[in-house]
């Protein structure tokens, strides 16, 4: 069940934003996340013990493509 389905006063826009030392601040909202190539992976989980508990799979926009639009300003980061 979904956050805002458990809890539907609490509805409000979620956002990522990125600044600092970057040339173009972003603020992104999930609509906005999703208009980006997404990228997945699956993960195996296995306990301590070597037994498979199961598989997980992630899913997102890479981090990597929002640091370029952002235009990070690595000059400030050796």
């Amino acid at each position: 069940m979904l956050f805002e389905e458990l809890y539907p006063q609490e509805k409000r826009t979620r956002v990522l934003s990125i600044s600092g030392s970057v040339d173009k601040n972003l603020v992104l909202t999930v609509d906005d996340l999703n208009k980006f190539r997404h990228a997945g992976v699956r993960l195996n989980e296995v306990g301590t013990d070597g037994n498979y508990t199961g598989a997980f799979f992630y899913e997102g926009v890479l981090l990597k493509n929002l640091l370029e639009l952002a235009k990070v300003n690595w000059s400030t980061h050796p």
